[in-house]
């Protein structure tokens, strides 16, 4: 019995394949949109009760990653505008935290 391979993309629509780079960048480029499109709209419909964001917020990832993200912002924030002026920024935001938690 003589062997066979299976063809390549069997069952696969070869017209919507990109035939070069700039394809590839231009369907990229529509994903990430879509996919900020989609977190932006579930973040404002957070604002509105949207379970999606707060089950995303409420898990375990998300509340131990959630040091990281603050040490990743403070990073970036150095880089923008220098350790002095995000010193200040950040002592600031704690004052600010640390009064809204005594008036409850």
């Amino acid at each position: 019995m003589p062997k066979t391979e299976p063809e390549p993309h069997s069952g696969a629509d070869l017209s919507r394949v990109p035939t070069d780079t700039d394809d590839l960048v231009r369907q990229l480029r529509e994903a990430q949109e879509r996919t900020l499109e989609y977190w932006i709209e579930a973040v404002l419909a957070s604002a509105a009760g949207s379970m999606t964001v707060k089950k995303l917020q409420n898990s375990v990832s998300w509340r131990v990653t959630r040091p990281l993200r603050a040490v990743k912002i403070v990073q970036l924030k150095v880089r923008e505008a220098g350790v002095r002026r995000t010193l200040r920024m950040v002592t600031e935001r704690l004052a600010q935290i640390r009064q809204a938690r005594k008036r409850g």
